[in-house]
């Protein structure tokens, strides 16, 4: 073989290996970028059902079932684009009502809150939300 066509196999060679590297890390990347997203998504709706607990709206609203008015409030104050389902259980996890406000299935995030009661009296509930984009 010449030297000259030695050098193209070298390069074309050269090629096929820098292609693979760069798919192989762009892939990676996304994968990591679509990880922090749904820990964004996870920490989003954790610090949404403590600030409406801290506000002694979460209990309230639980308890007297306003699925409705939860579902409202939930949806103004997290941003346009996601939708999100919060489901109430007992502690024995058996569905007592859930609302959904522009769920996606696919990606999300969820987090839960253990509510063990209102006004005095235990009345266990588990809270959870589940955030999608």
């Amino acid at each position: 073989m010449s030297n000259g066509v030695a050098r193209i196999y070298d390069a074309v060679l050269a090629i096929i290996i820098l292609m693979t590297s760069l798919i192989v890390t762009l892939g990676h990347a996304n994968s990591f970028a679509a990880a922090g997203s749904t820990q964004e998504l996870s920490e989003l709706a954790s610090n949404l059902l403590v600030y409406l607990e801290r506000k002694g709206l979460l209990s309230s609203m639980v308890f007297a079932q306003e699925y409705e008015r939860l579902e409202s409030l939930v949806s103004n104050i997290l941003p346009s684009g996601l939708g999100f389902r919060i489901s109430v259980y007992t502690c024995d996890w058996r569905p007592i009502w859930s609302v959904d406000h522009q769920f996606k299935s696919g990606r999300g995030s969820s987090a839960l809150m253990f509510l063990s009661g209102y006004y005095g009296k235990p009345d266990p509930r588990i809270v959870v939300l589940t955030i999608t984009r």
